[in-house]
């Protein structure tokens, strides 16, 4: 077979996409950018999904699994403990994989503390899902623990590089590893890149790579922003241009509702023309209507819409033309559209009882290959709801349990 790519599932717990992919590339003493993914997975929960490596043996990956298998030896209460990731089903491929080759994502989630809700609440929930969606947010995560890599990528494309730097260096003691928060507070303390670095116990991460570079170099700090992967540069702009896009959708509800507009622009199916709403009342749903996340390559809404563009931007600084630069199309800020609405398939909603916070509630892939036997709650005082259901690629879980949240639990 062609081997010049290989394609595996990576398990991973505690981490996200791009840090176990910063660990892995460590281990094997290679770049990171010889990985592809077509999607960022969460931190928080168990999360499957496949990636590709360009030019490497199957039997260096499989020994990473089983030198990790043997030393929990079964115990995946252990193993949760802390973030890490196993490999498996290898396969050659002729091609990797890049950033929106996925179709979409099945969800399997669990919400405690829910002893108001009956099983009508959940017809109700059911029903408003299935039919109305909710609306298509970029979830909090897509702007980092420390909710700035929006930020960060404003500042990059503005080429304020120092203010880039102390943004992604920013000590932050609920969303940090204690050694991370240690290392990042000493850096703020005494601008000490070589102390700060000598704290950290992963020097491969984010942090890291800034604070090596700082260390070599301490008052370039474009050079420690162009030491960071490709992606996760990219990754900061874009998370600017998705901030952006969910003030804009947050105006267009609050002002002009869901309802389609003439002059609105839709899209009947992914990757199908987006064209421009004429009559409203021609078979047109508010489910098609779509809204450009500023970028260069893009079209506007021709109505009232334009004006909300403008003064959004306006307050963060920026114009449409600002899109047009070299920096913004070095790292591909082209823009592109995303629905205002989007409708999960395939929900389900069960209650489930239990009498311990501590109560395993789901049975993950992770117990699975670690043969945890499940054994689910029959009784208990307590209540909680199993969500399951599948949304397209780019649309946010997080969203969802938002918007019922807000709703029918409490």
């Amino acid at each position: 077979p062609n081997k010049k790519f290989i394609h595996m599932p990576i398990m991973k717990w505690n981490l996200g996409t791009n840090e176990a992919i910063l660990r892995l590339s460590t281990i094997l003493k290679i770049h990171p950018k010889r990985f592809g993914y077509a999607g960022l997975k969460d931190k928080r929960g168990v999360t499957l999904q496949r990636v590709s490596c360009h030019m490497m043996d199957a039997g260096r990956l499989a020994g990473i699994t089983k030198k990790f298998m043997d030393k929990v030896s079964g115990n995946s209460n252990r193993v949760l403990q802390d973030g890490n990731f196993i490999l498996g089903d290898f396969e050659y491929r002729p091609e990797g994989l890049f950033l929106g080759d996925n179709n979409g994502n099945r969800f399997s989630v669990v919400i405690r503390n829910c002893n108001v809700v009956q099983e009508e609440n959940c017809n109700i929930i059911h029903k408003s899902l299935s039919e109305k969606g909710f609306i298509n947010y970029f979830g909090k995560q897509r702007f980092g623990n420390n909710y700035n890599t929006h930020t960060v990528g404003k500042y990059i494309i503005s080429k304020d590089y120092k203010n880039a730097i102390d943004e992604i260096l920013m000590p932050n003691q609920e969303s940090q590893k204690l050694d991370v928060f240690t290392a990042l507070k000493h850096f703020k303390d005494t601008k000490n890149a070589a102390e700060s670095l000598a704290l950290l116990k992963f020097k491969t991460g984010i942090e890291g790579l800034v604070l090596s570079s700082l260390a070599r170099d301490p008052n370039n700090y474009k050079s420690a922003i162009k030491k960071l992967p490709r992606k996760q540069q990219t990754l900061y702009c874009h998370a600017f241009q998705s901030y952006l896009w969910n003030m804009i959708v947050s105006e267009r509800i609050s002002k002009l509702g869901c309802v389609v507009l003439p002059g609105d622009l839709i899209q009947k199916a992914r990757d199908t023309p987006v064209t421009i709403v004429v009559d409203p009342c021609t078979g047109t749903s508010a489910g098609e209507v779509v809204l450009p996340l500023p970028g260069y390559d893009v079209n506007y809404p021709d109505n009232e819409m334009k004006q909300i563009y403008d003064d959004v931007l306006s307050r963060n600084g920026v114009t449409s033309e600002t899109f047009t630069s070299a920096i913004c199309k070095e790292f591909n800020m082209s823009g592109s559209y995303r629905n205002i609405i989007v409708i999960p398939k395939d929900v389900t909603l069960t209650l489930l009882p239990y009498s311990d916070p501590s109560d395993k509630l789901i049975e993950t892939d992770l117990d699975r290959v670690m043969g945890v036997q499940f054994l689910p709650k029959s009784d208990g005082q307590l209540r909680a709801l199993r969500l399951e259901f599948t949304l397209p690629k780019s649309a946010y879980a997080t969203m969802l349990i938002r918007e019922i949240s807000m709703g029918s639990i409490g």
